[in-house]
C-alpha cells in the first residue's frame, strides 16, 4: 500500500511548503491527501494546486486520517487552527506528527494557546533561525515552493517583458521603473510585536501605530527625489482589508492584492518589503530587493535564502541612498543557500523510515521551544 501523508494548512506561509509536494512524494513512492481551509486555499488554488476539505464532524476527520502513516500541518496565527485538533487525533492514533514553520517570529506561540501546548513529533523549516529554537526535532528543508519558484522564472524570462509589464502595471510604465512595496499584516500571534515601541528607529509621520504603516510612511518621504521616474505599487497581503490602506491612495500609483504575486514581483524593477517571505522570493528570481523594518531586532525575520544576502536598513537617513542603489545601482548576482539540503518529500520519506512504532501516541517529549 502506498504510504499516505495526510496534510492540512490554512496560512499561506505554510501553504508554500505544499507547492509542488504531491508530484515528489509521487516520485518516493507516496502519496498526499491535501486539506485546506481559510486563505491557504484560495492561495494554493492560484498554484494550480487542488486542497480538499476539512471533514467538518470528529468522526469524519478521524476515519480520514487513519488511514494515514504521517500527519503535516502547517501551523498558522491561529490558536483555533483545526491542526491543532488533527495533531491530538493523530497521537492517539500512533500517527507521526510534523509541522511546518516558515518563520522565525513567535516560534513558541505556535505550538498552541499558553498553557496548552502541541507537542509534534518533529518540526520542519526552511529557515535555520526556526531549527535553532526548537528541541530535538527541528529538520532543516530545501524550501520547495523556491523550487517551483525557480521553474516559473525560466518561464518567464521567456515572456515579452514590455508587454507583461503594462498588462500588469499600466501602459504608463515603459519609461518608468517599477516599485512594489510588499504589505505585511500588523498583527499575529504576539500583536504587540507588530506595534511601535519605543525601540522604533523609523517613525513615520501618521497617527497608526501599526508597524506596516509606518514603514510604508518612510518609504513614501524617501522615494520623493525619485518619484518622477518611479511607478510605485502597494502590494497588500492576502488577509490585507483594501479598506485599511485607502488613506494611501494619493501616495501610490497602483494597488494590488488579487494579481498573481509572482508576477508582480518578476516583472518589476524593485521590491521594497519588511521581513515577508516574498522578500527571499524576490532575491531567487534575481529581482533587486530592500528589506525595511522600524527595529533592528527584526532583521533576524527576514528569511535570508541566497548569498550575499538582501540588504535590511533600518534608519531614516540611509534610506534614500538605498532606495536608489536599489534603482540605479546593478544587483548582486546571488545563489541560493540550501540547494545542499534535502528536499521535504526526502525528509518525510526519512522521518517514516526512522519513527520507532506508535511514537506519536507513547513521546511526551515532542517537539518544544527553547526561551530565547
Amino acid at each position: 500500500m502506498v504510504p499516505l501523508v495526510f496534510g492540512f494548512v490554512e496560512d499561506p506561509g505554510s501553504a508554500n511548503f505544499f507547492v509542488g509536494l504531491a508530484a515528489t512524494l509521487a516520485d518516493r513512492g507516496m502519496a498526499l491527501d491535501l486539506r485546506a481551509d481559510g486563505v491557504a486555499r484560495s492561495y494554493l488554488l492560484m498554484r494550480n494546486e487542488s486542497p480538499g476539505l476539512l471533514p467538518s464532524d470528529n468522526d469524519s476527520r478521524a476515519r480520514v486520517l487513519g488511514e494515514a502513516a504521517l500527519l503535516l500541518v502547517g501551523t498558522s496565527e491561529n490558536h483555533d487552527n483545526p491542526g491543532f485538533a488533527l495533531v491530538g487525533d493523530a497521537r492517539r492514533r500512533g500517527v507521526p506528527t510534523v509541522a511546518i514553520i516558515d518563520s522565525p517570529a513567535s516560534v513558541i506561540e505556535r505550538f498552541g494557546r499558553p498553557g496548552r501546548p502541541i507537542h509534534v513529533d518533529y518540526v520542519v523549516s526552511a529557515q535555520p533561525e526556526v531549527c535553532d529554537q526548537v528541541v530535538r526535532s527541528g529538520r532543516l528543508v530545501r524550501h520547495p515552493y523556491l523550487d517551483d519558484l525557480e521553474r516559473r522564472y525560466v518561464k518567464m524570462a521567456r515572456e515579452d517583458r514590455n508587454k507583461r509589464r503594462k498588462a500588469l502595471f499600466g501602459s504608463n510604465v515603459r519609461s518608468k521603473k517599477v516599485v512594489v512595496f510588499m504589505s505585511e499584516t500588523s498583527d499575529g500571534l504576539r500583536p504587540a510585536a507588530f506595534h511601535r515601541t519605543e525601540s522604533y528607529t523609523l517613525q513615520g509621520w501618521g497617527n497608526s501605530d501599526k508597524r506596516t504603516h509606518i514603514v510604508l510612511q518612510e518609504v513614501i518621504d524617501a522615494l520623493r527625489p525619485l518619484r518622477d521616474q518611479v511607478h510605485f505599487v502597494m502590494r497588500l497581503h492576502p488577509k490585507d482589508d483594501k479598506i485599511e490602506y485607502a488613506p494611501f491612495a494619493d501616495f501610490v500609483d497602483q494597488v494590488s492584492q488579487q494579481e498573481d504575486a509572482r508576477d508582480v514581483v518578476y516583472f518589476a524593477d524593485a521590491v521594497v518589503g519588511m521581513t515577508t517571505n516574498l522578500i527571499a522570493e524576490a532575491a531567487v528570481m534575481a529581482v533587486p530587493v530592500l528589506s525595511v523594518v522600524p527595529q533592528v531586532a527584526e532583521e533576524r525575520w527576514l528569511a535570508q535564502m541566497t548569498k550575499p544576502g538582501v540588504r535590511v536598513v533600518n534608519r531614516r537617513d540611509d534610506l534614500p541612498k538605498a532606495l536608489a542603489d536599489l534603482l540605479f545601482v546593478a544587483a548582486p548576482v546571488r545563489k541560493r543557500v540550501d540547494l545542499d539540503r534535502p528536499g521535504l518529500a526526502d525528509t518525510l520519506a526519512d522521518i517514516l523510515v526512522s519513527m520507532p512504532e506508535n511514537l506519536s501516541g507513547s513521546r511526551g517529549d515532542s517537539a518544544s521551544a527553547k526561551r530565547n
